[in-house]
């Protein structure tokens, strides 16, 4: 009786993450038809708007880590961290060009 107990279980967990894994899939496909939908122009204010975005999420993430920070360090410590990132994706992509 246990063993079904389990079994049963295990076959709800299943059918749960199909069907958590089928509205995901609806949901990406859903966004992917609307940015192609987009104008450029509007493509390109969105991308400026999920950088904002996630610049907050970044501030606020150190505001928790450093609560005891002024606004002004919270700044400086995102840029540098926004700085660390850039230098680590563009590693290898330009190569110094000697102008002469």
């Amino acid at each position: 009786m246990v063993e079904t107990a389990n079994t049963d279980r295990g076959d709800l967990q299943v059918a749960e993450t199909r069907s958590a894994a089928a509205i995901a899939g609806a949901v990406w496909a859903t966004k992917i038809a609307r940015a192609r939908a987009m104008p450029p122009e509007e493509k390109l204010l969105a991308g400026a708007r999920l950088f904002d975005r996630v610049q907050l999420r970044m501030m606020e993430g150190i505001r928790a880590l450093y609560p005891t920070w002024s606004d002004q360090q919270i700044v400086v410590e995102c840029r540098r961290r926004l700085a660390a990132v850039r230098v680590r994706e563009e590693r290898g992509i330009y190569t110094p060009v000697d102008p002469s």
